[in-house]
């Protein structure tokens, strides 16, 4: 397979022109940009991925509903409806993704070798979906969990280290989960 093209963007999340594989982005520590899709029920219960074991960042960590790259020729949009069915095999529809923010990130894994920089777009889509109609890519999700928003935010506000770091993602998600679901 492939290695993923990426475009390179600048400080303000705009392309720079330069396009290269996802691993020298990395490498380099370029800005580039991500999706993120939290997937909630008409109860209030997000969609939780486990992170496969074999992945460099947050191994065996309870993560997004669906994440990815954005391909060099895809909109964010696109993106995002694309990892959503990789991953967890969820077809969805343009409009079904509401669009919450862009939010910059910046971190360090493995030792330095993996910088990365991202302009991650946050969408949530409002779904009531069963984990048996859900199908896993098994090199990236390992397992599939519901967790109601009020249980989660109890998790984070304990540090729980089974969860992936999503400070300010998560709080955007409790302000908005707050309101519809009380």
């Amino acid at each position: 397979m492939s290695e993923e093209m990426i475009d390179v963007l600048d400080t303000q999340g705009e392309k720079t022109g330069q396009i290269l594989e996802l691993k020298e982005v990395h490498r380099q520590g370029l800005w580039h940009r991500t999706a993120h899709i939290w997937v909630v029920t008409s109860k209030g219960n997000i969609l939780f991925q486990q992170r496969s074991p074999i992945l460099d960042v947050y191994p065996n960590c309870w993560d997004i509903s669906a994440s990815g790259h954005i391909r060099t020729g895809q909109t964010s949009l696109e993106g995002a409806i694309a990892e959503t069915q990789e991953e967890i095999g969820l077809s969805l529809k343009p409009n079904s993704l509401e669009f919450l923010t862009t939010l910059q990130h910046e971190s360090e894994h493995n030792q330095g070798t993996n910088i990365n920089r991202e302009f991650q777009d946050v969408y949530l889509v409002t779904q009531d979906v069963s984990l048996n109609e859900l199908t896993i890519l098994n090199t990236e999700v390992s397992n599939l969990q519901f967790i109601h928003w009020s249980k989660l935010r109890r998790l984070v506000d304990n540090h729980d280290q089974g969860f992936a770091p999503r400070g300010q993602e998560y709080q955007l998600l409790f302000s908005i989960l707050q309101q519809r679901y009380p």
